[in-house]
């Protein structure tokens, strides 16, 4: 029984290297997001539903949102705890919550709460966790962070509003050809200087996955003050939203 305990929440040390750190020194916010993307990947891997388990299957994990909550800042070359853990589900749910811990010395620095599904290849729908995801026997732990509601963005923005313009790079995308999850909250992020990111005081991320972008399209990236943080969004050509991120300050 304590073996399959050990399944359910994944763990392991890291260090912040300089290739993850910001102008200011400090863990990137991007480099929040992608900690907790490779972290959920690898302990999917140990536990059987992996890119290449879900692949021989027909399917893929998609993620739709994914929220953070942040603490504090890690310094450069700062040792530190991750974890992460699948929110308890039934097999006929579609969708699945999984939340994700950075800590020093015990301390909570970030947790984060993605929301998944699971899509299957062939017919475009989404699958059940019965169907393609995890064993109906797996042994949650019950522990949940980040539990407030995700937010809804409806949000358009209007010319005024644009930051810049890119096309989607081959430094952009991922093994499926996608531009990857990352990618988009470090595109999102360039619409601020060195000296703006540096000075703000970020309590909170959370970013919306609208559309999938893939190398050569053309992206128009926004950025909007509102009263507690920034609103951003990225839009696909002239009219689709690829993706929507609140900073709350």
């Amino acid at each position: 029984m304590e073996n399959r305990l050990q399944q359910s929440v994944y763990r392991k040390n890291t260090v912040i290297s300089p290739s993850m750190c910001d102008g200011s020194g400090n863990l990137g916010y991007a480099d929040i997001f992608a900690l907790f993307q490779d972290i959920a990947a690898e302990h999917a891997e140990e536990i059987g539903v992996g890119a290449a388990a879900m692949q021989e299957k027909g399917v893929f994990w998609l993620v739709t949102q994914t929220k953070v909550h942040i603490y504090g800042t890690l310094p450069m070359i700062a040792k530190a705890e991750l974890s992460t853990w699948p929110v308890a589900s039934k097999s006929t749910d579609r969708r699945v919550f999984r939340c994700c811990r950075l800590a020093k010395n015990g301390v909570p620095v970030c947790e984060g709460r993605t929301l998944w599904t699971i899509l299957d290849t062939e017919t475009g729908r989404l699958s059940t966790m019965g169907e393609s995801g995890f064993p109906e026997d797996f042994p949650f732990c019950g522990e949940e962070v980040v539990t407030e509601p995700f937010l809804r963005f409806h949000e358009t923005f209007i010319p005024e509003e644009a930051a810049y313009t890119l096309k989607v790079r081959a430094s952009h995308t991922d093994f499926g050809g996608h531009m990857n999850n990352v990618s988009y909250v470090r595109v999102l992020l360039d619409a601020f200087t060195v000296e703006e990111l540096s000075s703000m005081k970020v309590r909170e991320m959370e970013i919306r996955y609208a559309a999938s972008c893939f190398e050569g399209d053309a992206l128009t990236v926004y950025r909007r003050q509102v009263e507690d943080g920034w609103l951003l969004g990225v839009q696909k050509g002239e009219e689709r939203p690829a993706a929507f991120l609140k900073i709350t300050l």
